[in-house]
């Protein structure tokens, strides 16, 4: 897999709303309503994302298909595609990379999402096409706030214990953000996903613990930093669906 130049990554870096999600049958309606909300802005596409049925609109403008940086996020993308389908793994980690969030276009992804979800927010409010485009924007602070995270789980990678300590530290001001962050949108524990932090530090915790030894020589490059802060998927809801 090809990786992309720094140059090409600093440009996307500064340039993309956010990696979009899809299910393997994109409705075209949701497509349509992407391309109209984001003439100016580009959102991303993970590399081994390939649609049951062609759409052309997904190889054009504001869509991109993404490349890693380094190959360790590759090489760690395929370490963890056992928790889910490689597509989404990338989707997430790329998400983390170029510290943009997760834009989902089918709530049942959320299930593919789910061995990496710290918090989720329930709802059944359905949020209109303004509130929907100021929330993607709310949500798109959440893995800048906390990037620091992303340094201090990296030089801890070493240590299991603290580990272990990170995570249940993470998983807990996820939760106090995530309620805070989003407090405009009602909670129900009966209602759909909304939005959901995640994060890969307590699956690349298991593989170290399992004593993978690809997991393992990730340790010692500071690319694997890149994929350890926490983000936020944001979920479409039924807008522009057909």
């Amino acid at each position: 897999m090809r990786m992309v130049s720094l140059i090409e990554w600093a440009s996307l870096f500064k340039n993309l709303r956010g990696v979009v999600l899809f299910p393997k049958e994109p409705d075209e309606g949701k497509v349509k309503w992407l391309v109209r909300k984001h003439r100016y802005r580009r959102l991303g596409i993970a590399p081994s994302f390939s649609p049951l049925v062609e759409q052309p609109a997904l190889r054009k403008v504001p869509f991109v298909t993404l490349s890693f940086p380094a190959e360790e996020l590759q090489r760690l993308s395929e370490i963890l595609s056992r928790k889910a389908e490689k597509y989404v793994v990338e989707s997430l980690i790329l998400s983390c990379c170029y510290s943009s969030p997760l834009i989902v276009t089918d709530e049942r992804l959320f299930v593919d999402l789910e061995p990496f979800v710290l918090w989720s927010l329930r709802s059944n409010q359905r949020l209109g096409e303004k509130d929907l485009i100021f929330h993607l924007r709310v949500a798109s602070y959440v893995i800048i706030d906390f990037f620091a995270l992303a340094k201090e789980a990296y030089e801890a990678l070493g240590d299991l214990k603290k580990l272990r300590k990170h995570c249940e530290k993470r998983r807990k001001a996820s939760e106090k953000d995530g309620r805070k962050r989003f407090w405009r949108i009602p909670e129900d524990p009966e209602g759909k996903i909304i939005c959901a932090y995640l994060d890969l530090l307590p699956a690349l915790l298991e593989e170290l613990e399992g004593g993978n030894p690809s997991a393992a020589s990730l340790i010692r490059s500071e690319w694997t930093a890149f994929a350890l802060p926490i983000t936020c998927a944001f979920s479409l809801g039924g807008q522009g669906g057909d």
